[in-house]
């Protein structure tokens, strides 16, 4: 039973290095506190309870990766009866040959002031400044008229980033000493354990060897919508929506509001927002790296602009064209191939500014085919309407006299005419 109950105790601390260790990443350091009052002389399964403790801490400190920063403390190993009997056996850091002589050194002699010993620890560590850790092993209660509790939670009051894990040993369920080494751990948000059997020592082990997983990085998004590209910024009437990637299921959505803000973890997301009053809307890929960021997305007022113009018109003729609104006075009626891409203009297309005009007046190509009437907006060259329209050859004849009067006037006549400012000429042959 000895066996097995020392083996325990050794992966109870175990298991707090290995917290600690998590921790140290964040450049937290520990010190170690070592109950050496004269109760540990009394034996646990056959054993001085200071001969185990210093046999389990001797093991710890093989197993400790070297990054790991620890330092001693010890109570009640000097004077009997002395409340003031702390001290300080290994500054942080220092190497574990010297830690484990000091540890073989202490013989326990005097009284349980734990929770002095814990405040000089965590001031040791500069605990109002930095991330510490405080590890204390104890068998006992407070000896010196303190409030454990109390202390503890000031302690987390004043504290970066502070946490006490005790290991209480042989030591009876709802005895004072234990509920004492609990409330400390438990006011500075730290882990406490109890190990009165083999049974209770392996329901310890199975909750400290399962690392918790490291809290993910998460960084603030601000979104925001404005009225078209570069316009003012909505402040109300919008929804937000926020999906992962490849998801059609919302991972975020918002009230009824303009701006908003939220957190997210690094990755790649779907950002969407509706505006209600016209149900105009807008997306665009979010990518969330290591930094906060900002999205902002360009609401498009909903244009139902209609284009009217001919079926079909004679090459070179002008034609009338008309539209139902406009987005700006820049927005051009144009006539293209019906090949041409979306914002391009092809060679000898026909285009007119709409003003604050309805309709206008186009000049068909020369050449016939098919072509496409499109209102385009000046803003960004999108076609908000378009229809098809083809330019058919036509053949015109010219009827006059075969001979004439040098300078003398005559009579010309054609059979249709295309274009107002077409022309008749006369011209050597």
């Amino acid at each position: 039973m000895a066996r097995r109950l020392f083996l325990g105790l050794i992966l109870v601390l175990a298991g707090i290095s290995q917290a600690f260790a998590q921790s140290s990443q964040s450049a937290s350091d520990a010190i170690l506190i070592l109950d050496a009052s004269g109760s540990m002389w009394a034996r646990m399964d056959g054993e001085p309870r200071i001969v185990v403790a210093k046999n389990v801490i001797n093991d710890l400190l093989d197993e400790l990766p070297e990054s790991t920063r620890l330092g001693l403390m010890a109570y009640g190993h000097s004077r009997k009866g002395d409340c003031g009997d702390i001290e300080m056996l290994v500054d942080v850091g220092g190497d574990r040959e010297t830690i484990k002589e000091a540890v073989d050194n202490v013989s326990p002699k005097g009284k349980t002031p734990m929770t002095d010993a814990v405040i000089q620890a965590a001031e040791k560590l500069k605990y109002t400044e930095n991330p510490a850790t405080v590890i204390l092993v104890s068998d006992g209660e407070e000896t010196c008229n303190v409030d454990p509790c109390e202390a503890a939670a000031k302690l987390d009051e004043l504290g970066v980033e502070l946490k006490v894990h005790t290991v209480g040993f042989a030591l009876e369920e709802g005895s004072e000493g234990l509920n004492q080494l609990q409330c400390m751990a438990d006011n500075t948000g730290g882990q406490f354990f109890a190990t009165q059997n083999a049974e209770e020592l392996a329901t310890a082990l199975t909750s400290i060897t399962e690392e918790e997983p490291d809290e993910p990085a998460t960084y603030t998004v601000d979104l925001s919508a404005t009225e078209e590209e570069d316009g003012p910024v909505i402040t109300e009437g919008l929804i937000w929506a926020l999906y992962e990637e490849d998801s059609d299921d919302p991972l975020y959505t918002s009230e009824p509001t303009g701006k908003v803000s939220t957190t997210l973890e690094p990755g790649t997301y779907t950002a969407s927002v509706l505006r209600i009053s016209d149900e105009a809307d807008a997306e665009a890929t979010l990518k969330v790296e290591d930094q906060d960021t900002q999205l902002t997305l360009p609401i498009e007022a909903e244009h139902n602009i209609a284009l009217e113009g001919p079926d079909t018109v004679a090459q070179g003729s002008a034609f009338d064209v008309s539209w139902s609104e406009t987005t700006s006075e820049n927005d051009r009626v144009i006539i293209v191939p019906a090949d041409t891409k979306e914002g391009e203009r092809a060679g000898g297309s026909q285009a007119q500014r709409v003003r604050t005009h309805s309709s206008g007046s186009l000049k068909a190509p020369g050449t016939p085919g098919l072509y496409e009437l499109r209102y385009v907006r000046d803003q960004d060259n999108k076609t908000l309407d378009a229809r098809a329209i083809e330019v058919v050859e036509t053949e015109v004849t010219v009827e006059a006299p075969e001979t004439v009067v040098q300078g003398s006037s005559f009579e010309v006549s054609w059979s249709e005419g295309i274009n107002g400012s077409d022309r008749v000429i006369i011209v050597p042959a």
